[in-house]
C-alpha cells in the first residue's frame, strides 16, 4: 500500500510535551539523586560497550532526562572524530546545580529532546513526502 502525502497537511501534536511531558516518574526522580554519586566511574563506563552497567549508573542529571546513547568508545567506532559528551552534560548540570530535577528536566526536555529529537522525525518525514507540516503547539496564540 502506498500513500501520496505531497501537499497534504500533517498536523502533529509534538511540542505540547514542553508543557506536560517532562514530569519524571517517581523512580527516575529518586535515581537521579543517587546515581550522580557514581560519576567518578564515567571514564570506565565510556571505555566499555554501550549498555554496560557502569554506563547506566554514571550519568549526569542532564543525561537522565533522555539524553544518553552510545558510550564514547562505541561512538568512536561509528565516527572516528566523535567527541565525548560527558564534559558538555557535566557543564549543563553545573549551570543548573541548584535546580530541582523537575525544573531541570523541563528546561532540557523542551530544548533538546522535544524539539531536537521528537519533532525532527516528523519534519524529516514531511520534507521527504513534500507535505505541509503544522505544529499547533509551537504557535504562541495556541500554546
Amino acid at each position: 500500500m502506498e500513500f501520496d502525502f505531497k501537499g497534504v497537511n500533517i498536523i502533529d501534536g509534538s511540542g505540547v510535551d514542553v508543557f506536560t511531558g517532562h514530569i519524571p516518574r517517581k523512580i527516575e526522580y529518586q535515581r537521579q539523586k543517587i546515581y550522580t554519586k557514581f560519576l567518578f566511574l564515567r571514564s570506565l563506563a565510556d571505555n566499555l560497550p554501550t549498555g554496560n552497567f557502569f554506563q547506566k549508573i554514571a550519568l549526569t542529571r542532564s543525561e537522565w532526562i533522555g539524553l544518553n546513547g552510545f558510550t564514547y568508545s562505541d561512538a568512536k567506532k561509528l565516527f572516528s572524530q566523535a567527541n565525548p559528551v560527558f564534559p558538555f552534560w557535566k557543564k549543563e548540570d553545573e549551570k543548573r546545580k541548584n535546580w530541582d530535577y523537575f525544573d531541570l528536566k523541563g528546561d532540557l526536555w523542551a530544548t533538546h529532546v522535544e524539539y531536537g529529537n521528537v519533532m525532527r522525525k516528523v519534519r524529516i518525514f514531511a520534507e521527504f513526502c513534500d507535505a505541509n507540516l503544522i505544529f499547533p503547539f509551537t504557535d504562541k496564540k495556541i500554546a
